[in-house]
Order: structure tokens, then sequence, then C-alpha cells
């Protein structure tokens, strides 16, 4: 039985009470397409705090895991981050998109590519002992725009969430951590970050234009420990885009 942890109880009464006296959401206001969107949503790990977002929206070509692969290894980096990709243990089975890393011995990387559509959504560096950069997207909107209403979004269709062993270790690292920096927040999960993000207007946007899927990753900006201050849940929401997103 999964705990709802004390910190994420605060954040959902922060969103309740960010939702302008907490009016509902009507689905009927968002005018829909049949075009395809993914959704990057980058959120602290330890506060759940989102740090901004970036949508992709367009139509392309779909492309299989070993065609992700070669488009996520052509796409240009400055900290070495990543040039020998593989799908990761647990990656969506029949999902939209292909999780990506590059096992770092000193400079590896992780990614994300749509299958739907072959664009690369995110793209960043893992540096052993030191610390990785992310090069996709370049720019994000600032986490305002997500706009925190009170209520939730309806559930994805799927959810996977993706801590590859090599960057993540195990779960008792992270408890370790947090004991030995006499952290007052605990370790957080997948399933806590995207209830986070269905809070968001934009969530329940995807979510009112039909069945959407979530992938929740584990981006670790160093390893060799881990260093959990730094690192984040990168979420991705996938759907059929909204009018106001094109």
């Amino acid at each position: 039985m999964s705990v709802v942890k004390p910190l994420l109880m605060l954040l959902v009464m922060c969103v309740a009470a960010c939702d302008g006296g907490g009016h509902g959401f009507d689905p009927s206001s968002v005018t829909c397409t049949d075009t395809s969107i993914a959704a990057v949503i980058r959120l602290d790990f330890f506060s759940l705090e989102p740090k901004g977002y970036a949508l992709f929206v367009g139509d392309g070509e779909p492309v299989t895991v070993a065609e992700a692969v070669a488009i996520a290894e052509a796409a240009p980096a400055d900290d070495y981050a990543g040039n020998d990709y593989e799908a990761v243990d647990g990656n969506p089975a029949d999902g939209d998109v292909a999780v990506l890393l590059d096992d770092p011995g000193d400079f590896g990387g992780q990614a994300i590519v749509d299958l739907r559509t072959g664009t690369l959504v995110f793209k960043a560096g893992v540096v052993w002992g030191g610390e990785g950069e992310i090069h996709v997207p370049e720019t994000w909107v600032p986490p305002d725009g997500l706009e925190h209403l009170s209520s939730s979004a309806p559930e994805p269709a799927t959810l996977d969430v993706i801590k590859e062993p090599c960057l993540w270790w195990e779960d008792e690292a992270c408890y370790s951590h947090v004991e030995n920096t006499m952290k007052e927040t605990p370790c957080t999960t997948g399933e806590d970050a995207l209830a986070v993000v269905r809070h968001s207007r934009l969530a329940h946007e995807i979510a009112a234009c039909g069945d959407y899927r979530a992938v929740a990753v584990f981006w670790a900006r160093a390893v060799g420990g881990v260093d959990f201050d730094t690192a984040e849940w990168i979420v991705v929401l996938t759907g059929m885009a909204f009018e106001e997103a094109r």
C-alpha cells in the first residue's frame, strides 16, 4: 500500500491555494486537434517543485527504438552527453516514447524520443563525479505557466517509472542520503511526481483531448555516488494536442 508523503500532501494543499479560489476545470473549454503533443516537465527530486516545462507539438513519421537511438546520438551536446545509447531496462512496452541511456563511465547521458514523431524531447548529460547539463529542450517555459489547479486530471492510460540502476543504484542509497544529511524531506517516487503534474492545467488540457500516457524518468546529473540533491524527475505526457498549444 502506498503511503502519501507529508511533502506531497503539502504540495497538493499549495496547489489548491493557488487555484484562484478552487474553481473547477471545464474540459469543454478545450479545443482539441488531431496533432500529437509531448509535454516534458522538470521537477526537483526532493521538493517536487516544477522547474519548467516544454511542449513538442507536431506530426512526423513513426520511428523504431533503433532509429530513436540514432536520433539521440546525432543531437549535439557539449558535455559528452551520450553517443552510445541503448534502450533502458523497463523501457515502456508499446509506449509512445523510448527512454535511452549512454551508461556513464566518465561521461554519459539520458535521452527520450517520441516514437510517434521521431522527435527528441529530452537529452541531458550524466557526468561521473561531476554535473551534467540539459541540452534538449534548449529553452523551458517558466513553471508558473503550468497553472496549478485544485482538481487532479484523470489518470493516464499508462504510467512507466524509469529508475535506471546505474543512476539510481537502489532505494537504500536514497534513504541513506536522507539520513546522513539529516534532510527533512523524504525520497520521492515517479508516482509522486506525476501526482503533482496532474494538478496542472496543462495535464487537464491534454487529458481533455483523450487518453494520454505518462513516463517519469529519474535523471541524475552526477553519478559515482548519485547526487540526489541535484537530481530531477522528468515527466513526459503524450497524447493529442489542444489548440492553444499549437
